[in-house]
């Protein structure tokens, strides 16, 4: 919409709007964008407001559309910010780090946390490590609830990586949780307490939700592949990542098929296929908060 055709107050009213839609829910966001395409001129500010429907928000694009203004300080595009986000819980927490000063770099978060992964969780995994893990990632929680950003919303890549933090430090506790849970070795996950394949893991699944404010760990059963789509993979691709076992009869038969661990097999006859259940790495999570 930008160009010769545009006044100043059409191209600052293009330009807020651009500013304010990264923190819209994405409903009303492609309304305002459905609006900007169907009306020019002072009719944008219009329709943005009726979109809207809140007085302050009106009372803000009044201040930053009176005449003479050819753009929108960082004040009032603070005020704009907060008064969306009074209006919306998901869009106040994500202005939450433009807003809040003296908090912690989420660049340094960041990194701190890529460490503690890579030092505990990492391609070798032990309990010890994995549960020391665990309880260092209750202490992220903290700190990246209180990172801040400087700047406003555009091109902001120190606000955008304070967003992500968020989900980064979800999936890391996923993997620590599903890793000490899971005690065995297969494909990519090592364990170095648990170095042999198992039959019986081989059955599970592990699933992990987060209905609440915290992860909710179970087992899942698998469902067996046919025997006919085993005939589709080589049959040395599937002695990396089956035990006899669980091999067809004639595979299992040529040399070189593992074996998983006698002792390993044995404290893994006995396990339940349920929903949620206290596991492992719940429980080292609890006794951290106790």
């Amino acid at each position: 919409m930008q160009g010769a055709w545009l006044s100043d107050d059409e191209q600052l009213v293009w330009r807020t709007y651009l500013r304010m839609s990264s923190l819209l829910p994405a409903a009303l966001n492609r309304e305002l964008h459905q609006t900007v395409h169907e009306i020019s001129g002072q009719a944008v500010a219009a329709g943005l407001l009726q979109r809207l429907n809140a007085q302050i928000v009106r009372h803000q694009f009044q201040l930053a559309l009176r005449p003479g203004r050819t753009h929108v300080s960082l004040p009032e595009h603070q005020a704009i910010i907060g008064a969306i986000a009074a209006r919306d819980p998901a869009a106040a927490e994500a202005a939450a780090p433009l807003e809040r000063t003296g908090g912690e770099n989420p660049y340094t978060v960041h990194a701190e946390l890529q460490q503690t992964m890579n030092d505990l969780v990492g391609l070798i995994r032990r309990e010890s490590e994995m549960t020391t893990a665990l309880k260092e990632l209750e202490k992220y929680k903290e700190r990246v609830a209180q990172v801040s950003a400087e700047g406003g919303t555009g091109y902001n890549p120190g606000w955008h990586l304070a967003l992500d933090l968020r989900n980064m430090l979800l999936v890391a506790e996923c993997v620590a949780m599903a890793a000490l849970e899971r005690q065995e070795s297969r494909g990519g996950h090592t364990r170095d307490d648990f170095p042999e394949m198992s039959p019986e893991w081989r059955k599970i699944n592990l699933m992990l939700s987060m209905p609440g404010d915290h992860i909710t760990l179970w087992r899942q059963p698998v469902i067996s592949l046919r025997p006919d789509l085993l005939e589709l993979f080589e049959s040395s691709e599937l002695k990396k990542y089956l035990t006899a076992e669980e091999l067809p009869a004639e595979i299992a038969a040529a040399p070189g098929t593992p074996s998983h661990s006698p002792a390993g097999a044995a404290a893994e006859t006995d396990i339940p296929s349920t929903a949620p259940a206290s596991t492992a790495s719940q429980k080292a999570t609890q006794e951290e908060k106790h």
